[in-house]
């Protein structure tokens, strides 16, 4: 897991969206400048406003950059936790997977859960 310097700092740049997606598996990966180009807009909708549950950020994207369904995530040095969840394709499978996603990360913020344990989770669903 990479660890980074300021969330706040790095999510004025590219660099967060382009550490995270070095995260994942290669094998994954079609094309990470069509990766982080459709993270980018996205994000410009939601004019800079991330998704939060208490110190989890999420990050989200529908991208032809990838092969499947991807979710990297990585801890910030002052506890953040940074997750980019990636789809190419919207199915019933996708929207399952999602909603389990923000199910339990609003589920991790009432139980004030700590990141390795919301990895450790994320890694089973």
């Amino acid at each position: 897991m990479k660890k980074f310097f300021s969330p706040q700092i790095l999510r004025e740049s590219n660099d967060l969206f382009a550490s995270l997606i070095d995260l994942i598996d290669s094998n994954y990966i079609r094309d990470k400048k069509q990766i982080l180009s459709d993270i980018l807009f996205r994000e410009s909708l939601k004019g800079g406003n991330s998704t939060s549950f208490g110190k989890v950020f999420v990050h989200t994207a529908r991208t032809s950059g990838i092969s499947a369904f991807c979710l990297a995530c990585s801890q910030s040095l002052d506890g953040c936790l940074e997750i980019l969840l990636l789809w190419n394709e919207m199915t019933e499978h996708i929207l399952d997977k999602l909603s389990k996603i923000s199910h339990f990360l609003q589920k991790s913020a009432e139980k004030n859960f700590s990141c390795g344990q919301i990895i450790c989770e994320l890694k089973k669903l």
